[in-house]
């Protein structure tokens, strides 16, 4: 069933117990209204039917004929005078009526003086006279009222009936008119696939929902072209990277094998291949490392730990593995509480991350010369890591932390433009941010924050 459609069923719904309910409303208490006016008027004939019998006034023929020609004149009536002692009918209206009193319909009358009653579709009411020791027993049918009442209730439910047809069709036209812009959008983000990811939505002038449905699903299309563009560069970079040393390795063992190499050629052949192995070796392990990291969620439960003890334990094993590295580590500000220095995170993870910043700032130093500042407050932890060399240009930093990009500083300096992408995914596992800033002309900056 679709949106509008389920509106509109929803809306007449709604609008038909609406006024079904102030109709049956109408009707109930038109109908309480006529019986109780009916009652009355039954009334009235009683205590005149007890005046013409027992009322001296009354006892005058010419009186008693002008009473009777004012009476109630209510249709199919009939009056009982019946004695209160035996219980017998002493009179009647019409004579030819017969209708048997017991001590049990009369009884109720004789505590309250009154009492209404129905027989059939006849109202009628009991009163009871203690001075005359007599009851005095009055029906007759409302044909009026009835036939009124009948009327209002044909009335009422046709119009209801109107009512609600009227308010289907413009319900209807009402929906359709309503959920047409969420038909168009729906049509415009159905054109929308994989080969038109470019293409986006038109956004309303109007700042309803409508406009923040759009709005938000264009954003989402932005993610989702700079995620596919992302993919992209790493498929085609990935293999083109893995293409390079295979290609060399194939050559290589070509040349071997067409030629008769002596002992030490074959030797430079297998060192050269090892070397390029390794290198194979190097950037599928890469490979893995940001392929899980992307797969990793940050870990609340991970352990306090002091970003300093990490840092020294990670630039002594860049000493070990850099022979010509000069590292010179230090605080900015020592804080007073050593404390203010924990973060919670994964110790191999970070040793990671600090470890290729390192190995960064050393490749592309002029000097092998890298400087660590840390400092530390109650709501952040900041790392930078400067080395002196050639700066990255303005419009390449935006790119710097993509898979396999490769800055102009980087041309004739071995690597795989991985390094700073696993560094970027581990530090914001760590709900921290890493940047890089360039200061003066030759100093370059990459800041680490750990937000507490």
């Amino acid at each position: 069933m679709s949106l509008k459609l389920r509106f509109a069923l929803l809306f007449t719904l709604l609008v038909a117990v609406i006024l079904s309910g102030s109709m049956a409303a109408i009707y109930l208490l038109y109908h309480n209204n006529r019986r109780e006016d009916f009652y009355k008027r039954v009334e009235q004939q009683a205590l005149q039917t007890y005046s013409l019998h027992f009322d001296k006034r009354y006892q005058d023929s010419m009186m008693r004929q002008l009473s009777v020609q004012s009476g109630t004149n209510l249709y199919q009536e009939e009056d009982y005078i019946v004695d209160a002692n035996t219980y017998r009918v002493i009179h009647q209206t019409p004579a030819k009526s017969v209708f048997i009193f017991d001590s049990a319909d009369l009884a109720p009358a004789r505590k309250q003086n009154s009492e209404r009653f129905n027989v059939g579709d006849r109202e009628g009411v009991i009163k009871y006279f203690p001075a005359s020791q007599v009851f005095v027993v009055s029906m007759a049918y409302d044909r009026v009222g009835i036939r009124k009442l009948n009327t209002l209730f044909w009335i009422l439910l046709f119009v209801c009936l109107g009512a609600v047809a009227v308010t289907a069709v413009v319900a209807f036209i009402y929906a359709r008119q309503i959920t047409r812009p969420l038909t168009r959008l729906s049509e415009e983000i159905g054109s929308i696939s994989e080969s038109n990811l470019t293409q986006r939505v038109p956004v309303g002038r109007i700042n309803d929902e409508l406009t923040h449905i759009a709005r938000n699903f264009n954003e989402m299309l932005n993610r989702l072209e700079k995620a596919f563009n992302i993919q992209k560069s790493f498929v085609h970079h990935a293999s083109h990277e893995l293409r390079t040393p295979l290609a060399s390795m194939l050559s290589q063992t070509e040349s071997a094998l067409r030629q008769d190499l002596s002992s030490e050629q074959y030797r430079k052949v297998l060192e050269s291949l090892k070397e390029d192995q390794q290198g194979l070796i190097d950037l599928t392990n890469s490979l893995l490392s940001l392929s899980q990291f992307e797969k990793i969620a940050a870990a609340g439960e991970w352990p306090e730990l002091r970003i300093d003890e990490l840092l020294y334990e990670t630039v002594e094993s860049a000493r070990r593995m850099l022979s010509d590295i000069n590292i010179i580590i230090g605080f900015s500000e020592i804080p007073d509480d050593e404390n203010l220095l924990c973060v919670k995170g994964n110790e191999a993870l970070l040793k990671a991350a600090f470890m290729n910043l390192i190995k960064n700032a050393h490749r592309y130093s002029d000097n092998r010369r890298v400087q660590i500042t840390m400092s530390a407050t109650a709501e952040r932890v900041l790392v930078v890591f400067e080395n002196t060399g050639k700066q990255i240009p303005e419009e390449e930093r935006s790119r710097l932390f993509i898979p396999f990009f490769r800055g102009q500083n980087s041309l004739g300096k071995k690597g795989f433009g991985l390094g700073l992408s696993i560094v970027n995914r581990i530090i914001h596992l760590h709900l921290g941010t890493v940047h890089y800033e360039a200061d003066g002309d030759k100093i370059n900056r990459f800041v680490v924050e750990f937000i507490k």
